[in-house]
């Protein structure tokens, strides 16, 4: 089992209080506009083409969730398997528990999954969990994403068969 990295914060008002301020301003920021990182949608459609299993597993709130999908239609790509930290007790990534619970409704066993992560908390879930992790360089800082297996910029630079490939026989 692996330790929560993230302290338990139950009973502690002003963190409590805290966490919902900066969950209400993330809202608000959803509220005005979010997108897919350049490339998502023809990647996904690849992914599709080759039927593979996908899922959203994000550390966001059932309100951002919510949001997100009304913005992009979620649900449109990744049908009921969207998870965030409700459905693993608000376990926060780094610990792995969010990508586990993934895996595990998807029917997949984790060392056999791609976790594409765009932080160095959710690179070190999925390592923890025991995928191959993709680290996204949205935020163009690549020292976050040394933990991955790979880095990339984009959704176009992956190349899915060669991919697949490399997982299936690590």
């Amino acid at each position: 089992m692996v330790p929560s990295l993230i302290p338990n914060i139950s009973g502690n008002k002003q963190i409590e209080s805290s966490i919902k301020e900066k969950s209400a301003y993330a809202d608000e920021l959803y509220e005005q506009g979010v997108s897919f990182i350049q490339g998502f949608q023809e990647f996904h459609q690849k992914a599709c083409a080759l039927n593979l299993k996908m899922g959203v597993a994000t550390n966001a709130t059932d309100q951002t969730v919510f949001i997100t999908n009304r913005a992009l239609d979620l649900k449109g790509f990744f049908g009921e398997h969207i998870y965030n930290i409700s459905h693993v007790n608000n376990l926060f990534k780094p610990h792995p528990a969010l990508y586990l619970h993934a895996a595990k409704q998807l029917g997949i066993d984790p060392s056999e999954c791609i976790a594409i992560e765009d932080s160095s908390h959710g690179i070190a879930a999925a390592r923890a969990a025991g995928m191959f992790c993709i680290g996204i360089n949205t935020a163009k800082k690549p020292e976050r994403m040394t933990a991955s297996h790979i880095i990339i910029d984009e959704y176009h630079e992956i190349d899915l068969e060669a991919l697949l490939e490399l997982v299936k026989h690590q």
